[in-house]
């Protein structure tokens, strides 16, 4: 008869085939919470270049406009234009810190029975070979007469831009606001005779070119392709690891911009994909970023050799542990109320950074809407604001506010003087407002009061004097000087129901007309009379308000 084998011997070998039960299941476990970590950190990776990249083609964009405009106040300033001063105010504009920029044009509006005329003058002004070429019907043209090309292509002078309805739009919106314009995504005409495969879908951005006295002169404008952009700002900010598209919304449909994805077909899981939405002038885009094999690598060289440390540990204190519940029962389960409480602490320290994070978030889409000079609301803060449902069925009153020689204080003293008065002008927005209405800041020297519950006009001017009494009442010090705070306010007044735009227009209108009567002055805009002239015409919806002096 077979002897039993020793009660040690079971022991051992029950123990042993603890230990490889526990050895498979921590090696699991160790995969899959590798797994686990690879994605999290993926996905704040992710977040991170999403955010890195959207910032950076809004800043691109801005930086676009606010050269185009500082061309233009240079080109507006000669009194008789000929194309070597062109040659000359644009030497020094070039690409190399304008990714994806073609050209830089100025572009001149004239009617049917006006062309040949046009024709003659600039040719005299030293566009020797200018042949324009209509192409829009309707009577009205928008020639291109000088061109700065930055793609070492052929000039494109005497193109009509009105051709194109997307270049006709961003024009008259330019004009219409006094300002810089972004049209919407289309093939730039010039770009139309290249092969298909090598066209790609470009924006044009505008701004309006005005002689000395405020009289229209024309456009200076710069083509943008957009996949050149996109690219070239993906290669800065995220170093290969992640791909983009950019779309623009357009009738409930999507119109891709730029496409810097590569093969479509090989893209990383969309779990992992972000869409943000953004602003450029009046624009909204949508930026849509995929991973590439890059930060994926990227993420398992970050966590792969902790993951295998850890793993490791895990695996000999369970190994332990099992040895020891062969001999010592008791003394195995106090080590594993210690083990159970040191995962409890890890857990509760993974929440507490999961909260650090969700409040991280919530402060990033807080300064989204502000301007971080001022503290005020952005023009996105200002847009959500007016499409709240109580807002928008309230009376409102709208003051569109423009600080006076506020260039020529940035030219005398520098930008951080003229960052100082603006931060002091928005100070005084904040104490010569009630607590429920809302300042805002819509860039440059341009600020919007926004007064809800504002029973007529005259409160509203009643505002803005007051605002004017206390930037007279605090000049600011910049070096040894102090410099009086003076601006030009245009009001508007509208019941319930009227939209956001529209109150923008009339009250850009009496801010313009403001500033043709003279500096630190407050206009106010009759909105039932409903002209639909611009402010740099005769008023007669406008009406002057003394301001407080």
């Amino acid at each position: 008869m077979q002897s039993t084998p020793p009660r040690s011997s079971r022991r051992r070998w029950t123990g042993a085939a603890l230990v490889a039960v526990v050895a498979i299941l921590g090696t699991a476990a160790s995969w899959a919470a590798q797994r686990g970590d690879e994605q999290r950190d993926a996905a704040h990776l992710m977040d991170r270049y999403t955010g890195d990249l959207s910032r950076a083609i809004g800043t691109e964009v801005q930086r676009y406009g606010d050269m185009l405009t500082d061309v233009a106040v240079a080109v507006g300033a000669q009194p008789d234009l000929t194309a070597d001063d062109f040659t000359w105010l644009t030497n020094k504009v070039s690409n190399r810190h304008l990714p994806g920029a073609t050209s830089l044009e100025l572009v001149v509006n004239v009617h049917d029975t006006g062309v040949a005329a046009l024709q003659s003058y600039w040719r005299q002004r030293g566009a020797t070979d200018l042949q324009l070429k209509p192409g829009a019907s309707g009577g009205q043209h928008a020639f291109i007469v000088f061109s700065r090309a930055f793609d070492n292509r052929p000039r494109a002078t005497g193109v009509d831009l009105y051709a194109a309805p997307e270049a006709a739009e961003a024009l008259h919106d330019s004009r219409l606001n006094g300002g810089f314009a972004v049209s919407r995504g289309y093939v730039l005409l010039n770009d139309r005779a290249l092969p298909v495969e090598q066209q790609q879908l470009s924006f044009r951005l505008a701004v309006p070119v005005f002689r000395t006295g405020n009289v229209f002169r024309g456009w200076l404008t710069m083509g943008v392709h957009g996949k050149d952009l996109l690219t070239k700002t993906i290669a800065a900010q995220a170093h290969g690891s992640v791909t983009a598209d950019l779309i623009e919304p357009s009738g409930g449909a999507e119109q891709m911009i730029a496409d810097a994805s590569g093969d479509r077909a090989h893209r990383h899981p969309s779990s992992l994909g972000r869409t943000v939405h953004l602003t450029a002038d009046l624009r909204t885009w949508i930026l849509r970023t995929y991973p590439t094999g890059n930060l994926l690598r990227e993420t398992r060289h970050g966590v792969t050799g902790t993951t295998f440390v850890v793993a490791m540990t895990i695996t000999a204190l369970l190994t332990l542990v099992v040895g020891l519940l062969a001999g010592a029962r008791n003394r195995a389960m106090i080590k594993v109320d210690a083990a159970t409480a040191a995962l409890r602490g890890d857990i509760e320290r993974r929440r507490q950074v999961e909260t650090r994070l969700r409040e991280r978030e919530l402060e990033l889409e807080r300064l989204a809407l502000h301007d971080p000079l001022t503290g005020l609301a952005n023009r996105a803060g200002l847009d959500a604001i007016l499409a709240e449902p109580a807002v928008r069925d309230t009376d409102l009153a709208l003051l569109l506010i423009d600080l006076d020689g506020f260039k020529m204080v940035n030219d005398a003293y520098g930008h951080a003087a003229g960052d100082t008065m603006l931060a002091e002008f928005a100070r005084i927005l904040r104490a010569n407002v009630r607590a429920g209405d809302v300042a805002a800041r819509l860039g440059g020297d341009e600020f919007v009061v926004l007064i809800t519950d504002m029973p007529d006009e005259a409160n509203a001017a009643d505002t803005a004097r007051r605002i004017l009494a206390g930037a007279a009442a605090a000049p600011v010090r910049l070096g040894d000087d102090t410099v009086p705070v003076r601006a030009s306010i245009g009001v508007a007044t509208g019941r319930g129901g009227n939209s956001p735009k529209e109150l923008l227009r009339r009250a850009d209108i009496a801010m313009y007309r403001a500033k043709h009567l003279g500096t630190h002055g407050v206009q106010v805009h009759n909105a039932s009379m409903g002209d639909q002239r611009t402010a740099r015409e005769a008023e007669p919806g406008v009406r002057q308000v003394p301001a407080e002096r």
